[in-house]
């Protein structure tokens, strides 16, 4: 499967997995081949694996999330941030950034009392 192709299939997945619950049956979208969705993902995957591009955005989101973090958050003690409901609450990008961080093994959150505290892991 060529790339165009497999982004034309999963943004047509996308269509159908947002469409409203509410649409009649005959206005909702239809939904793909499952075997195709699964290779185009593969195919989206493999192309961005091999791509400079790739490890350079994930470079740049890890950096950007690791900032906003310990921009906003209250250091406490060595690199552990406190992020306060309130905070959290104001700008939902605190938790797309500690997400990053979790999905990428930098940080681990612990939530506690609506607080979460983003702990940096030891980069070896």
């Amino acid at each position: 499967m060529k790339i165009d192709e497999a982004v034309s299939i999963l943004r047509a997945h996308n269509e159908w997995r947002r469409a409203p619950a509410h649409l009649p049956e005959d206005a909702m979208p239809a939904m793909g081949d499952p075997r195709k969705i699964g290779i185009a993902i593969d195919t989206v995957c493999d192309a961005l694996s091999q791509s400079d591009d790739w490890a350079r955005a994930l470079r740049l989101a890890d950096d950007v999330a690791e900032s906003v973090i310990c921009t906003n958050g209250h250091n406490t003690e060595g690199r552990q941030w406190v992020l306060y409901p309130e905070q959290i609450a104001a700008d939902p990008y605190l938790e797309d950034c500690i997400a990053h961080l979790e999905w990428r093994w930098i940080a681990r959150a612990v939530r506690e009392g609506g607080r979460v505290t983003v702990i940096f892991e030891e980069q070896t």
